[in-house]
């Protein structure tokens, strides 16, 4: 799965001859809404935001593929961030949370590729595989993101 997610994540950068120009994205919808969110379920609606602001103008499988790969870095970004921060608290205060948590990581990345692998497998042969995967690994990011953001 992982060979499969590092080819897809590299495509949505690549663009197409017939495409004139990039689809509209902007981190700033998800972002705006996420800081305007009180409640933790308030943070959930926020996931898509700025992919669902992207796909406004239509498209295909390729402008799908744009908007949700590059919403997946946003939250891949913000994931990364929260997990270094809390495994350092972690580490300076209970080096047994430290090991918890990092097992936690690991263990969501088996899930992350096993689910999303079974989407993109769905798709057989068809164009919306990619997005789909894509789409798949974007939202379950963003899950596991709130999720170390709320503090466990």
């Amino acid at each position: 799965m992982m060979r499969v997610f590092a080819a897809f994540v590299a495509l949505p950068c690549l663009a197409p001859p017939a495409l004139a120009q990039e689809p509209d994205y902007d981190d700033a919808f998800t972002a705006t809404c996420l800081q305007d969110a009180a409640l933790a379920q308030e943070k959930v609606a926020c996931i898509g935001a700025s992919s669902l602001a992207c796909l406004q103008d239509g498209g295909g499988s390729y402008v799908e593929s744009y908007c949700f790969g590059r919403e997946l870095a946003f939250w891949d970004d913000r994931l990364n961030a929260v997990y270094q921060t809390q495994m350092a608290a972690a580490r300076a205060d209970d080096p047994l949370l430290a090991d918890r948590l990092r097992d936690l990581q690991r263990a969501w990345i088996g899930y992350r590729d096993a689910r999303c692998d079974a989407v993109f497998a769905a798709w057989g042969e068809g164009t919306g595989q990619i997005p789909a995967l894509l789409e798949c690994l974007m939202r379950t990011t963003a899950a596991q993101t709130l999720f170390l953001e709320d503090g466990l």
